[in-house]
């Protein structure tokens, strides 16, 4: 299941922004990533195939219960050390035109 949230009708417009918001699996991470440090997302293939800008945020380990009650985070960690802002900071402060969150 997915959810997509659309703040404007779907097109190609060069001034869509997307933002894709999730666990580990949108954050790319591999089975190599606790040794190598590198990810593999799978919102960079997004952005081409569609010709947009997509950002992604993937907070690994994290349960959807953790990412609600991070929504106003400004620094919320996850199991791998990264550090980023909840999804209401990120939207209050980006002019994305739609939100992806798998789920």
């Amino acid at each position: 299941m997915f959810f997509m949230f659309a703040m404007e009708p779907i097109g190609t417009s060069a001034d869509a922004r997307v933002l894709c918001y999730g666990d580990s699996l949108t954050a790319g991470y591999t089975a190599l990533t606790q040794y190598t440090g590198e990810y593999a997302p799978w919102a960079t293939h997004l952005g081409d195939a569609l010709g947009l800008t997509v950002e992604h945020v993937g907070m690994c380990g994290w349960s959807t219960e953790q990412m609600v009650d991070g929504l106003d985070g400004e620094a919320n960690v996850d199991i791998c050390d990264v550090t980023h802002r909840g999804l209401r900071r990120l939207l209050e402060e980006g002019s994305y035109t739609h939100v992806h969150q798998p789920g």
